[in-house]
């Protein structure tokens, strides 16, 4: 994440690719799934679903992690 996004610059496509398998990896090897993953990583996908202009889906990523 902090390599797509370092200094301001547009993000660079093929490191947010990997950033979001990683991310998305996190949240779906959670044993109790998406609704009980840990919201840090659940944080992380839904920033680097804004970085790549997926509003909804990292607004939905946002919404599901628990407080």
């Amino acid at each position: 994440m902090k390599q797509a996004s370092a200094g301001g610059k547009v993000p660079d496509q093929a490191v947010l690719v990997k950033a979001e398998k990683y991310a998305r990896l996190a949240v779906e090897s959670d044993p109790t799934g998406e609704a009980g993953a840990d919201p840090m990583a659940l944080a992380q996908w839904g920033h680097v679903k804004l970085l790549q202009q997926d509003y909804d889906e990292a607004i939905r990523l946002f919404d599901d992690a628990p407080y």
